[in-house]
């Protein structure tokens, strides 16, 4: 009888690292309940400004667009949970209410201080539209599309905002947005003075994501190339003045290896770049948001080894009591790193979208 129970519990848990399925699941369920209880009603998740990437210091709430788009997409793989379908229904509720002209959005909502200062961005945008292409929402996607390709350099690479620039361009979307700088001359000319961005900048993480959207084609391979330059030539440290964090690059480059065969040539560079981070008890770097995009980008790249195993067990362990993981920094607000954004939502968001990636691996076969 000893015999049987040792073998039965050896088939639930994975040889090397003691992660069983029911750990993972009951981790899934406690994390889906933090956020189906800490989703705004309007159908929003808070995300907080501080001044350190621990975000213990001073810490402002924000009422922004991208997290709500950022953690719907984590829940995807979720979705035939009844309590995840209620949070994506509501988020996709909330971020079509957002949206502005040309099926564009912002980073901040319609009743944030900056909303009428901060030009639309195509990050924000191509986050939300991939999501809610995903909850087969109705909005103006290939308007949308139209407007991404028409605002870019010209060596193929996409700009951040959407802005004025002397540069000609034949989309009247993109100068009906751009010339709204007009109605508040005197704040647009203070933001771009002030905010720590200018309206050429060209970030990759920003491509990375307008690339996810857009997918591989002839329009995105100037972005395909961009990224195997920036992982080949050890750039990842600077090439983006929003993502600071290499693993957060790493994160969102990897996330296009699903439909982009031509980044396969840095497959193995980012695999050695992860593994470079993880620590000796199997977490990443300084936080289980760190350890999270690791084990979904290690996943991402078809990487299923014991580092992601004893990973996915510090992550669990690491677990509140409520059922959420600590807050840490995912974005910055410009190179100077003056302000950090992340919450606890974000990163139990992260933190599902990891467990859930790896789950299938524990299951019965």
């Amino acid at each position: 009888m000893l015999i049987l129970i040792i073998f039965l519990l050896k088939m639930k848990m994975h040889p090397k690292t003691e992660v069983t399925l029911e750990g993972l699941e009951n981790s899934i369920n406690r994390g889906i309940d933090y956020l189906h209880d800490h989703q705004l009603p309007n159908g929003e998740f808070i995300v907080y400004l501080s001044g350190d990437d621990a975000m213990q210091s001073w810490t402002l709430p924000e009422s922004c667009i991208f997290p709500a788009s950022l953690i719907g997409h984590s829940l995807l793989t979720l979705k035939e949970d009844k309590r995840v379908k209620e949070i994506l229904d509501k988020t996709a509720a909330f971020l079509i209410y957002q949206m502005d002209i040309g099926a564009t959005w912002n980073h901040y909502t319609i009743l944030h201080r900056y909303r009428k200062v901060c030009p639309q961005d195509l990050d924000d945008t191509a986050c939300v539209s991939h999501f809610l292409r995903a909850m087969n929402a109705d909005f103006s996607s290939e308007i949308n599309k139209k407007l991404i390709l028409d605002n870019k350099r010209k060596d193929g690479l996409f700009y951040t905002w959407i802005t004025f620039r002397l540069k000609l361009n034949f989309n009247k979307l993109y100068w009906k947005l751009s010339f709204r700088e007009l109605k508040v001359p005197v704040k647009s000319l203070l933001f771009w003075r002030s905010a720590d961005c200018k309206r050429n900048d060209v970030d990759a993480v920003v491509n990375a994501n307008i690339l996810y959207y857009l997918g591989n084609s002839n329009e995105t391979k100037p972005i395909v190339n961009y990224l195997i330059k920036i992982i080949k030539e050890n750039k990842e440290n600077d090439c983006d003045a929003w993502y600071r964090n290499p693993i957060t690059v790493y994160y969102f480059i990897s996330r296009n290896f699903t439909h982009c065969n031509n980044l396969n040539t840095i497959k193995k560079d980012l695999i050695s770049k992860v593994l470079k981070h993880q620590n000796k008890d199997g977490s990443f770097s300084k936080s289980s948001l760190e350890t999270a995009l690791a084990i979904s980008t290690l996943l991402n790249l078809n990487y299923m080894e014991s580092e992601v195993f004893l990973a996915a067990k510090h992550l669990i362990s690491n677990q509140k009591q409520r059922g959420n993981w600590n807050r840490w920094t995912l974005y910055y607000s410009g190179r100077r790193k003056r302000g950090t954004f992340g919450s606890e939502e974000i990163t139990t968001g992260y933190c599902l979208e990891a467990l859930a990636k790896l789950k299938p691996l524990l299951l019965p076969t």
